[in-house]
């Protein structure tokens, strides 16, 4: 729907529709292609918004929804549960970065690909600070079936 809007009926969105049809199938039959399906159609997405706006703000929903997923790699490793919050909190920034573009494009002032790669450095450099101590958080104990 995002490509649609975005970019209108072009091949793209045709491949994004196509993509979103097969999801669900490949999620059910738990087949790993469905972590993949899923990040072309957003991939698709985004590009459609850049192509529309040329501002590579549109971008920072990629590097945001990366850093989600490496805020979940932990979580799953360390199962310190409470990092749900962290991640959604990411992942909501993520999102951030579509408005952002579409404000950017009415105001006529695009970022810079410059300011695009200072601000994915830093999320680069925060998440490798934050590394060694989310590698040792520990478990949120198990209370299921008790109390």
């Amino acid at each position: 729907m995002f490509t649609i809007g975005f970019y209108g009926y072009r091949w793209m969105s045709l491949a994004a529709v196509i993509l979103a049809v097969i999801y669900p199938f490949a999620y059910i039959k738990d087949h790993p292609s469905h972590r993949g399906i899923s990040g072309v159609v957003a991939l698709l997405a985004t590009v459609s918004l850049y192509l529309v706006t040329e501002d590579p703000t549109a971008f920072l929903f990629l590097i945001g929804n990366g850093f989600g997923v490496y805020f979940i790699v932990f979580l799953i490793k360390t199962r310190a549960q409470w990092r749900h919050g962290w991640t959604a909190f990411i992942f909501g920034l993520g999102f951030l970065a579509w408005p952002w573009t579409i404000i950017n494009a009415r105001n006529g002032t695009p970022n810079s690909w410059w300011g695009i790669a200072g601000i994915t450095a830093a999320i680069g450099v925060i998440g490798l600070a934050l590394a060694p101590t989310l590698g040792k958080l520990e478990a949120t104990p198990r209370l299921y079936g008790e109390g």
